[in-house]
This record gives C-alpha cells, structure tokens and sequence, in this order.
C-alpha cells in the first residue's frame, strides 16, 4: 500500500515549516514514525521478489519468506492506519488551517480517512495472506480444502490490496500541486496499484481446479508475484527516509 508516511507534512523537513508551533510538538512524533513506515513494505517486497526462485529448491524456505514478507507488510499497513487515526486526532487545529486547501475532495479529514481505511483494508489482506501460506505448508490437504485456505484467501486478500491501493490513488492530498513530493505520492501509489493487481493475477493463476489437482498457471503465479513485489518496492520506495534512500542509491 501503501503507504508512504507523508500524510500530514511530510517526512523528514519537507513539511516541517507548515505547522503551527504548538500543533507541530504534538504532531513530531507522529512524522518521526511516519518516515519509517515505508520501510516494512520495501523489506517486504524484496522477500516476496525472493520466495519466487527459492521455491524451486525449498518450499518450506520460500514459505518462510513469503510469511515475513506478508507480516512486515502487515505491520506497515497497522502502522500507517495507527498514524492516520492519530494524526486525526492530534493534527485537528493546524488541519483546520489548511482544510481550504482542497474543500472540493474534503481536505484533511478526507484525505486521512482514506489513508486510515486503506490501510485497514490492507492490513487484512495481509493477514489472510499469512493464513495461506501457513496453510500452503500442510502436507496432503484435500483439494477442496485447497481452494477453502489457500486459493480463496489468497484471491480475497489480493483483491483487498487492489482496493486499499485505489482508495490511495483516488485519494486527494489536500497540498498537492505544489510540484514537491506529495505530487509524487500519487505515481507511487499507481506503481502500489500495479503490484497489486499482479498479486491478483497471481492468485487467480493458482486456482487448483478439483479435476486436474494442478494450478491453473504456475508461471502467472510466479511472473505476478514477482512483477508485483518489484513494483511495490518502486511504489515504497519513496517512503524511506531521505537519508536512508541517498545511502542505498550511493
């Protein structure tokens, strides 16, 4: 998703010199995390890239990865909708001195109603990807179980990630337009949006049908999972802090 820590100003100085003195102390820690939060989606996405060739050689190792992958990506998402609610609540006064700047798409409360929403519905996405994988480790499972525990939770958690990701695309930044980085928050919410639906592609590719016993397509299961973690470790990217990102890039 997600999620790039930039709702309420800005991370690191971007946006700092926007606040109220008294709404900026109480708004600090909040953007402190906030320049964090990319981070368990990049970590995620790169162990999602992994799990995709390590299968051919450990299905337990590739398991393992896509399960920390999906909690990290779990964790990003609570975090996010954690910062959002909070944001809501301690943010309410310097929000009121900038809500004119977007009446027509509701400003602030509706901009950050948007992100808390996404990120729940992320969140539990993530999640039912994890009761997928645990369950993709049973050995000899009914095929009808298949589809129960794996197949339909991995369908369902992708569509919610497809959701979560359009929620944040239709989403207006209520200082957007400036030509700074919040105008880069919607191209990267497009790259989130992309990877999600090829998480989606790669579920309906793993659907096992009752008469074969095998995946419709295995190479859409790969080719997805792999296109989508790498473009929502683009999509993440931004939400590194910028120190953090001139280091790896160095």
């Amino acid at each position: 998703m997600l999620s790039f820590g930039f709702m309420d100003g800005g991370s690191g100085s971007e946006g700092e010199g926007e606040q109220s003195e008294p709404t900026s102390k109480r708004l600090k820690p909040i953007l402190d995390r906030n320049k964090w939060i990319g981070l368990p989606f990049v970590i995620g996405s790169v162990l999602f890239i992994a799990a995709v060739p390590i299968a051919d050689s450990s299905l337990v190792a590739s398991a393992l990865l896509f399960f920390v992958g999906s909690s990290l990506y779990l964790i990003g998402a609570s975090a996010d909708a954690w910062n959002a609610r909070a944001t809501a609540l301690n943010g309410a006064r310097w929000r009121a001195s900038v809500e004119s700047a977007d009446t027509s798409s509701g400003g602030w409360t509706g901009y950050l109603r948007h992100r808390f929403w996404a990120s729940c519905i992320q969140a539990f996405g993530a999640v039912l990807f994890q009761i997928m994988v645990i369950a993709g480790l049973i050995q000899g499972l009914d095929p009808l179980l298949v589809d129960v525990f794996i197949w339909e939770p991995d369908v369902v958690g992708s569509l919610c990630f497809v959701i979560s990701s359009a929620m944040l695309v239709s989403a207006s930044h209520p200082l957007a337009g400036r030509g700074d980085f919040r105008d880069r928050i919607k191209g990267a919410s497009l790259f989130n949006l992309g990877g999600s639906l090829c998480f989606l592609a790669s579920s309906l590719g793993a659907f096992v049908p009752l008469s074969s016993g095998e995946e419709i397509s295995p190479l859409l299961v790969g080719a997805g999972t792999m296109v989508g973690g790498l473009l929502f470790l683009i999509g993440s990217w931004p939400g590194l802090p910028e120190r953090l990102r001139s280091t790896v890039a160095g």
